[in-house]
């Protein structure tokens, strides 16, 4: 993005409150902003995945959710596999 801030919250509280609040930011405003955690590279990589995989599924007229390392499609979750790199739907095999 253009402008990035790191905030330091005093408490793990703090911050749950504002990662729970943070969809009201937007309300009506033109220019988004976006919360996220402070993750390191390879996690941020994931998480730039997860996200790109969510708006193919979405473009296709699937409901998607993101969360950490993991996406909902449809009623079902994908998980990162660290073997493949790949989101798969989770399933005993997948992780062994």
């Amino acid at each position: 993005g253009k402008n990035k801030v790191l905030v330091k919250m005093r408490n793990f509280d703090e911050k749950l409150i504002v990662m729970k609040n943070k969809i009201k930011l937007n309300n009506g405003k033109a220019e988004k902003i976006y919360l996220d955690d402070d993750l390191c590279n390879k996690d941020r990589q994931i998480q730039f995945k997860a996200r790109q995989l969510a708006k193919e599924r979405k473009n296709e007229g699937q409901r998607v959710k993101v969360g950490f390392k993991k996406v909902k499609i449809n009623d079902s979750w994908h998980y990162w596999n660290e073997k493949t790199e790949k989101f798969v739907v989770e399933t005993s095999q997948n992780f062994q």
